[in-house]
């Protein structure tokens, strides 16, 4: 029997997500079936076999890694790596499977190295 969904929280990161992908096309029974995670800035990468091959994704918050992810991080590499070079702060959804990554979003001058 499917799940029935009669309640929908929208919080400020949800909106977000909204007003960052115009023309996003997300139902309730989709919005069900992930959850938005707030990574924060990006703290350490790591590379499989080539510079192409990113395997591992440190943030604040969270970390993306394992096989289940690899399609989606291989995906989505030139934006992690835009905003870990450029100091951008992350949000992400992910599938509450944990096999999925989607809709990675970047927000400018939320990042900034600690002072030494």
């Amino acid at each position: 029997m499917a799940d029935t969904i009669d309640k929908l929280v929208l919080n400020s990161a949800v909106i977000d997500v909204y007003t960052q992908n115009p023309g996003l096309d997300l139902t309730i029974a989709d919005a069900s079936r992930v959850v938005l995670v707030n990574a924060g800035c990006i703290r350490s990468m790591r590379y499989g076999s080539s510079s192409s091959d990113l395997t591992y994704v440190q943030f604040d918050n969270s970390t993306l890694s394992g096989a289940a992810l690899k399609d989606d991080l291989k995906r989505f590499r030139e934006t992690f790596e835009c905003a870990a070079k450029f100091g951008m702060g992350v949000t992400y959804c992910l599938s509450k499977d944990g096999k999925t990554v989607s809709m990675v979003n970047l927000y400018p001058c939320r990042c900034k190295c600690n002072k030494d």
